[in-house]
């Protein structure tokens, strides 16, 4: 058995016929949308030649022109009981889904780290805004905030 444990994956969608028929070709499947993986990440080499490119180019390497679309919320790793604190990324009481952002009121993973339950939450469940206590309001706020496109 092979487990995916870390590694970077990325959803890509291609509507070009040739292009298409080209991923089909080197049994990428038949699209419009496809999964690419590679098993591993390093960040430490991959952030330094990243902000050199930005400063060489004078120019974002990635920037959301459609502003803020999704986000990762908190779901419940195990049964959670009111009253407990939550641990945030990498904890023993949550882990973290993308979902689309529009009317969405859980509670962003970023924010997942010291805010009390006022709720019991199943294992599985999301988290949601209205079962936490303790938010730091602004956080929230940007985290909720789009960025200006240039």
């Amino acid at each position: 058995m092979y487990y995916l444990l870390y590694g970077v994956f990325v959803v890509g969608f291609q509507d070009n016929s040739y292009q298409r028929r080209m991923l089909n070709y080197y049994n990428m499947g038949e699209g419009p949308y496809y999964l690419f993986y590679r098993p591993y990440h390093l960040c430490h080499i991959e952030s330094i030649a990243n902000l050199l490119t930005c400063l060489r180019q004078q120019q974002p390497l990635l920037q959301p022109v459609f502003g803020h679309k999704t986000n990762v919320y908190a779901y419940a790793k195990k049964d959670l009981r009111s009253g407990q604190i939550l641990d945030g990324v990498g904890g023993y009481a949550c882990y973290g889904m993308i979902e689309m952002s529009a009317d969405n009121a859980g509670l962003p993973i970023c924010l997942a780290e010291g805010p009390i339950l006022k709720t019991d939450i199943l294992k599985g469940q999301k988290i949601t805004l209205n079962q936490i206590d303790d938010l730091n309001q602004e956080l929230f706020k940007r985290s909720k905030a789009s960025p200006e496109p240039r």
